[in-house]
């Protein structure tokens, strides 16, 4: 009796465990998703005033360390032509509200 009642004890734990972790996942996965959303806003909204603001610009080209990143941002003027920069930060090849 008391080792079938320890025994059921325990299941219980395993499965209380098993939601507390399902759950604990959960939240890790909207935190990913919200951490990425704020990023995604934020970028387009700096690049929306980048295009607009010179000492920006030049500041935020300042801190590209490689030629990829710069490629990354459309600043490459080697590789990249002046009517993509326009594009640069929205994913549909136009910025809303500019």
């Amino acid at each position: 009796m008391k080792d079938e009642r320890l025994a059921a004890l325990k299941a219980r734990r395993d499965r209380i465990n098993a939601l507390i972790q399902q759950n604990d996942a959960r939240a890790r996965v909207q935190a990913r998703k919200e951490s990425a959303r704020r990023k995604i806003v934020a970028g387009t909204i700096f690049l929306e005033r980048l295009l607009d603001d010179e000492p920006l610009r030049k500041w935020f080209e300042s801190k590209l360390a490689t030629p990829e990143e710069r490629r990354l941002f459309c600043l490459d003027d080697s590789t990249v032509g002046p009517e993509r920069r326009q594009d640069v930060g929205s994913p549909h090849g136009t910025f809303s509200g500019s």
